[in-house]
């Protein structure tokens, strides 16, 4: 389909399933947490209409902002759509036509073109971005700060996954995790000179949980799931020594802990890793994207379902390293660099039983 220009920003075009797939769509930072029940639903309203009626239907353009300069293409609203398809819907009807609004947008200020960040806002406007994502990727913290967050989250989602609400103030002992979230970031200066990755804040929280946290609820209500209990939501009403994000105290207290315990099963690997162990080569790499998803540029990591891209995966081993496992294709999954920090040197069945088991 040709090109509709809407106006000297936007203009329209029309794609097949399977073209949509194919193009190098990227998630911006400021992308929310893609949520899989939200995918499902509209898997399953779809496969139901596809069965009564022989088709889909989609209303409604997918946005995707495209920069002026390198012609990058970022997907700023849809995305749950668009794994929607990517996950299901492609097989069923793969000529289906997806509608994109493209949007121009321009790395540097511009009078014409909006920024990223100015296009994102302006089409979610009515249901505003949670500020700890804004703060994440502020220039100074981009690709550093919002790693860290997003590791935290997939962490404590899956861990506590049954303590996490939606609502702007939940029922206790529930907590709204981009509450907790823009609290991290709001003494992120003090807090990231302590914390190196997702997995340590997420250790952090886990020891502040049980030694102090736990005896400002003292109904225990906190004990909600039995032997994980989550006492956060008592976090905002302590005083500044007792606060996790802000007290020196606290995390030195945590350091010497973690450092009395000995180094964990991530430190152990990076540590395998700058003593000379090789790394996967892009070509085995760029062929296990392939033997496991084809010519698609995104998809979803095989053990923890976040979205991964093909420049963005990493290819973790089945049986590891550490274990006699090799480098050989047969040996790899294409997984999110997340879950592959994580597993240290468990294989990887062990390390899906221990935390993804249905």
């Amino acid at each position: 389909m040709a090109e509709f220009n809407i106006d000297d920003i936007q203009y329209k075009k029309k794609y097949s399933m399977t073209e949509l797939l194919s193009l190098p769509l990227n998630r911006p930072e400021l992308q929310r947490d893609l949520n899989i029940d939200t995918v499902k639903h509209i898997i399953d309203f779809q496969s139901k209409r596809f069965e009564e009626r022989g088709s889909f239907l989609f209303i409604g353009d997918l946005q995707v902002a495209i920069n002026i300069n390198d012609h990058s293409l970022y997907l700023i609203d849809g995305q749950h759509r668009y794994y929607s398809i990517l996950t299901t819907l492609q097989t069923i009807m793969p000529d289906y036509a997806i509608g994109i609004n493209f949007i121009k947008i321009s790395p540097q200020p511009n009078l014409v073109y909006p920024s990223l960040e100015e296009a994102f806002i302006l089409i979610n406007k009515y249901t505003p971005i949670p500020q700890y994502i804004l703060d994440c990727c502020s220039a100074d913290n981009i690709n550093y700060y919002k790693t860290i967050i997003d590791q935290f989250r997939t962490y404590i989602k899956r861990e506590y996954k049954s303590y996490m609400s939606d609502a702007k103030v939940p029922r206790i002992p529930n907590i709204n995790l981009d509450k907790m979230c823009d609290k991290i970031m709001k003494d992120s200066i003090l807090i990231f000179q302590y914390i190196e990755n997702g997995k340590e804040l997420f250790d952090y929280m886990k020891y502040i949980n049980i030694n102090i946290w736990i005896h400002f609820d003292s109904e225990k209500k906190g004990n909600k799931i039995k032997d994980k209990p989550l006492y956060a939501f008592t976090q905002y009403n302590l005083n500044r020594d007792n606060d996790w994000t802000s007290s020196i105290k606290l995390l030195n207290e945590f350091k010497a802990a973690n450092a009395a315990a000995g180094p964990t099963m991530e430190e152990a690997d990076v540590n395998t890793n700058a003593n000379g162990r090789k790394g996967i080569p892009k070509k085995i790499k760029s062929s296990l994207w392939k033997k496991y998803y084809g010519e698609v540029y995104n998809s979803l990591c095989l053990i923890c379902n976040d979205p991964i891209s093909i420049e963005n995966f990493e290819a973790g081993h089945i049986i590891a390293v550490a274990k006699g496992g090799s480098n050989h294709i047969d040996n790899l999954k294409p997984i999110c660099i997340g879950c592959n920090r994580s597993m240290g040197d468990q294989d990887m069945n062990v390390y899906i039983d221990c935390y993804y088991a249905k």
